[in-house]
């Protein structure tokens, strides 16, 4: 049956609980954020390795150790935070500047203040964590440059849609996917890498179409009149962009099909005066931009993690901001692990198109550096690629830039001094360096030269001078402490593997827009049921979680036919994770030894359910849960979950009780 689960506001629950067996030919990952509603299957015929699924085993030998690997929590355990005296105490001493100039003196008296900020769903659940990874960002280089890596593709033009989101998702997943090797072994650089922003776009805004599926008709619906350009332009997250990676959409080589191009179909082309001539500016709008139903699941690559970070700018119970250096840190540890991330903040336009003039009230297009200093919606995604301490406070617009006592109150521990320091930002509204269709008009971002600092031994400061006769480069800088960043994101993958044989068990295809966090005190666990609609060999579990430092069960059980709960069975796998930051994670399976054997092999038919426990650090039970839009909207399209009776529980304290019920929504006193 159709209908949505719980509607909030204008909000729609997104507990969609339908079983489909779709045989993409690949792993495609997990769909619904709160359920392990997935799993890896493969056919017991087949002779091919097991995908590893560990996000340990998968890490690469120099990757940066998490602060959680330097000493994390026991999950078992409930936390009691210190009090205030002792929090003071703990504090570790002010982090020594590796930076040529003297950083500004603490004040007399002044102690380090930090603190937890429940307003942010991803936001650390001690303060334990948070010391953690403060304490190993004090190691990090002042400045970073994931282009000096070979990790950053050429800057894209997103006209003629508002797609800022799936631009910046591709290219933190092409920065990953060069950083992880997997490009190079396929022959791949950083210039010749690219993956597919319209199929993203495309089958992340739309429904599944699948009229054999008992999922038919899930996902993102238009009102009546809306044409393929506009399913494509509705707008995104990168909670967005990682549930579709996560469902099998993408991300695809745009090789593969002249479909996957940003393109429409006729490939008609919208003109510009440019440069004292009428040149072409973008690819039109006015066009057939749709894709077909069976191209929803093509993948080159296959999400295998993401890292759904804290973020640096946070609320307080006034709705006042809140600077979180652990955000700062946070961004920091994954770009070090070369992986670009990905964001949302208030930009002064939202999409290239729109006329700024000379400077906006954000950003000063003299040095092409932005702060939004006032709280704000965001509007505009992008993917952060570098950062710079030293990045002066003075070069952001003149009457509105980073305060040099951002916290009169006392020092922020892990802030930076003075105001200073900004992130590199690669946006997708073109470059000056690229032709045709990625140029746009050339002349937005800095100049090259503007983007790299040299140290002046006689003022004793940094200097961004652009180089003689330089062009725009799409790129900006964004000041640390602006105060609209939100959902910061990376992702890492692995390669499709489509002769493998590979497919997938899941149950949501809605797409998914914002992610709930609720914490049980008593415990509370999250379960799909499964029927295998072939003899298969179970590979691969998968879940979300949302706050860092999360400890995870994965239970897997044989079921009767006449089950009336997932635990109503054979215990046959068990495996345990810690997971440093919230996100999807895929788990490979383990077979408990009484099961007598290491591989899962599950025979046709076969009801089988997987059982996810999630404990935060501060001892609580998680349930993760994502939302997406209502059909009571202002916007023109509204999400619709697929709920089908004995597929998903929510299991609390012994009784389970079926996905879709009123039990989320009373426990978090909406209902």
């Amino acid at each position: 049956m159709k209908k949505k689960a719980v509607k909030l506001l204008a909000l729609t629950l997104a507990l969609s609980m339908a079983m489909s067996l779709l045989n993409t030919g690949v792993w495609a990952a997990e769909v619904s954020s709160a359920f392990p509603e997935q799993a890896a299957v493969q056919s017991a015929q087949d002779e091919t390795e097991q995908i590893p699924g560990d996000s340990a085993e998968r890490s690469s030998e120099e990757e940066l150790p998490s602060a959680a690997e330097e000493g994390s929590m026991q999950a078992e355990e409930a936390v009691t935070e210190p009090s205030e005296e002792a929090q003071e105490a703990e504090a570790p001493p002010e982090a020594s500047t590796t930076t040529e100039p003297e950083q500004p003196e603490e004040q007399p008296g002044a102690e380090p203040v930090l603190t937890l900020n429940e307003s942010d769903p991803f936001e650390f659940a001690t303060l334990k964590g948070k010391k953690l990874l403060l304490q190993q960002a004090e190691s990090y280089p002042a400045a970073f440059d994931l282009r000096d890596e070979g990790c950053v593709t050429p800057v894209k033009f997103q006209n003629p849609f508002g797609s800022c989101w799936g631009f910046a998702a591709i290219g933190a997943a092409e920065s990953s996917i060069l950083g992880s090797g997997l490009a190079a072994k396929e022959g791949y650089n950083a210039q010749t890498l690219d993956l597919s922003e319209k199929h993203l776009a495309y089958f992340a805004a739309s429904y599944l179409d699948f009229p054999s599926s008992p999922q038919h008709g899930e996902g993102t619906h238009h009102w009546e009149g809306t044409s393929s350009a506009d399913i494509i332009g509705i707008g995104g997250s990168p909670v967005l962009a990682t549930n579709a990676f996560a469902s099998g959409i993408g991300p695809v080589y745009e090789s593969l099909s002249d479909s996957y191009r940003y393109r429409g179909k006729a490939g008609r082309k919208d003109k510009r005066f440019i440069d004292g001539a009428f040149r072409n500016f973008s690819y039109s709008a006015d066009d057939d931009w749709s894709l077909e139903p069976y191209e929803r699941f093509i993948q080159s690559f296959v999400l295998s993690e993401s890292y759904m970070l804290p973020s640096p700018s946070e609320r307080d119970e006034d709705g006042g901001y809140l600077y979180n250096p652990a955000g700062t840190a946070a961004i920091k540890e994954q770009l070090l692990n070369k992986r670009g991330v990905e964001i949302g903040f208030c930009a002064d336009t939202s999409s290239p198109n729109q006329e700024l003039g000379e400077d906006g009230q954000f950003l000063s297009t003299k040095n092409w550096a932005q702060y939004t200093w006032r709280a704000d919606f965001a509007n505009h995604a992008v993917e952060i690629v570098g950062w710079d301490d030293n990045y002066p406070r003075e070069n952001f617009p003149e009457d509105h830039q980073p305060p040099e006592d951002l916290f009169p109150e006392g020092r922020r521990e892990g802030a930076t001094g003075g105001g200073n320091g900004a992130w590199l930002v690669k946006n997708s509204w073109g470059s000056g360096e690229e032709q045709f269709p990625n140029r746009g008009e050339g002349s937005w971002g800095l100049l090259k030269g503007q983007d790299k600092g040299v140290y002046n031994a006689e003022t004793g400061k940094y200097e961004y001078t652009a180089e003689q006769n330089a062009a725009n480069t799409g790129y900006f800088w964004l000041s640390y402490y602006d105060q609209t960043i939100e959902s910061p994101e990376a992702l890492s993958f692995d390669k499709a593997t489509p002769e493998a044989g590979y497919y997938l068990d899941q149950h949501d295809f809605m797409q998914v827009h914002f992610m709930w966090a609720s914490g049980w005190k008593d415990e509370a666990k999250m379960a799909n049921v499964f029927q295998a609609e072939v003899c298969q060999q179970l590979n691969e579990v998968s879940c979300q979680t949302t706050k860092p430092d999360t400890h995870v069960t994965y239970e897997i059980y044989l079921l009767p036919d006449n089950y009336f709960s997932p635990e109503d069975g054979l215990l046959v796998a068990s495996m345990e994770a810690d997971y440093h930051y919230g996100g999807f994670h895929k788990m490979a399976v383990r077979t408990v030894d009484a099961f007598g054997s290491e591989k899962l092999v599950i025979q046709q038919g076969q009801f089988y359910s997987i059982v996810v426990t999630q404990r935060t650090a501060d001892g609580k039970y998680a349930v993760s849960t994502p939302v997406g839009y209502g059909d009571d909207t202002l916007f023109q399209h509204y999400d619709v979950g697929i709920i089908n009776p004995g597929e998903s529980f929510i299991m609390v304290d012994g009784e389970s009780h079926p996905a879709g019920s009123a039990l989320l929504c009373q426990h978090r006193g909406l209902c």
